[in-house]
């Protein structure tokens, strides 16, 4: 079962010392401990999926205390989410973060994304891209899969695309370039 990690990243609060991460129109605060396993739980770029027990082996690796509980905490918050993947792709949105840096004549096929310059923060693979320009677009992640179903060359359901959005997410994720963040109740209604 993949782990995403939800919300967007506001700053660490003093002196009090947590962490706070906006979802939806709300904030919630993450200690420390847990603010590392909302980190570790974005995953590795070359790693489309990505576990609980993976984030629970790399925080241990990592000598992360009280990972279990943390994740745990943050599942119970709504800033992890590990479960029915159709469900979670009609409940969450992928909002875009940072600056397409385009591809080049040597790798026309990968895209750099960034901030004008610096090195790349990510460099994405065409679906990892067009899902990182246009993602915010949709209503949710099930609208892209809806969308790559409609215009896909041979006849697909939205659930046969759900898995490629999917992994073309993970990079998105995994390289700091886009953050996750759930629907309204009203939202989830309309969509």
């Amino acid at each position: 079962m993949n782990v995403y990690p939800v919300g967007h990243y506001v700053g660490e609060r003093h002196p009090e010392g947590h962490h706070l991460v906006r979802l939806g129109q709300t904030h919630q605060t993450m200690s420390e401990s847990e603010f590392g396993v909302w980190v570790l739980a974005h995953g590795i770029a070359g790693s489309p999926e990505w576990t609980v027990e993976d984030l629970l082996a790399l925080a241990e690796k990592a000598e992360l205390p009280g990972a279990r509980a943390a994740t745990d905490r943050l599942t119970g918050i709504g800033v992890l989410v590990a479960g029915n993947e159709a469900t979670f792709a009609q409940t969450h949105r992928l909002m875009p973060l940072l600056v397409g840096l385009g591809n080049s004549e040597l790798h026309p096929d990968r895209f750099a994304v960034g901030l004008p310059g610096f090195p790349p923060v990510a460099v994405l693979d065409e679906g990892g891209y067009e899902l990182w320009q246009w993602g915010h677009l949709a209503p949710s992640l099930w609208h892209t899969c809806e969308v790559r179903a409609a215009v896909a060359d041979e006849p697909v359901s939205a659930q046969d695309q759900l898995g490629g959005v999917l992994r073309d997410l993970r990079p998105v994720l995994a390289g700091g370039c886009g953050y996750l963040d759930v629907l309204s109740r009203a939202e989830q209604r309309l969509y």
